[in-house]
């Protein structure tokens, strides 16, 4: 089993079809998933030139907590640790993905 931080988004309305600048206010918090994934499978699968399909997306914790955008600075980018025993295991940040989350949301809708 590996980890894969991910930033959750909540929706809090729903819409289609949205702009960007509409999905921000569809946001109704954020919280943190762990993405969990069988490597080993995942390895097996790759030579196939298919994709990893049976190693990922089967399994996926999130919470505790869901912070609404108004407690947070989330333009700026959210901090996302993931650790095991006290050892930090990873340690990033959602200002390194590549969609900004209101064109997360617009693309989802």
């Amino acid at each position: 089993m590996d980890y894969e931080p991910e930033l959750g988004i909540v929706i809090g309305r729903g819409g289609s079809d949205l702009t960007p600048e509409e999905a921000i206010s569809r946001i109704f918090g954020f919280t943190i998933l762990n993405d969990f994934s069988a490597r080993d499978i995942q390895m097996r699968e790759m030579p196939g030139k298919l994709g990893p399909f049976k190693g990922k997306h089967f399994a996926c914790g999130g919470g505790p907590v869901i912070a609404t955008p108004d407690e947070l600075d989330w333009h700026g980018g959210l901090r996302m640790q993931a650790r095991v025993n006290g050892e930090t295991l990873c340690d990033t940040s959602s200002a390194e993905a590549i969609w900004s989350v209101e064109e997360l949301v617009a693309w989802a809708s």
